[in-house]
């Protein structure tokens, strides 16, 4: 998990260290916030090990309906979901 030095968490580069663990390369670090995984090539077990990899990061639960919400497939939706859950 990032921390800045202020002690907040760095959500979006958390995100991308975990597209980075899910798909290697640099995959995390050249996604526009706003493009969608599928266009980098994330199938839906890259996505399980994603959200799964973001459950035990940020110890949170995904719901079910995330899952299959087309919305969640960026890493802008996962910032905004982790900072309302972390509220």
């Amino acid at each position: 998990m990032n921390v800045s030095s202020t002690g907040a968490v760095d959500f979006e580069a958390s995100v991308r260290e975990q597209l980075h663990d899910v798909l290697g390369a640099d995959a995390g670090d050249v996604l526009a916030a706003d493009l969608d995984f599928g266009a980098i090539g994330m199938n839906s077990v890259d996505f399980l090990e994603f959200v799964l990899g973001i459950e035990t990061t940020f110890a949170v639960d995904v719901p079910d309906e995330a899952l299959i919400d087309p919305k969640m497939r960026t890493i802008t939706a996962w910032v905004d979901f982790l900072a309302a859950t972390k509220r």
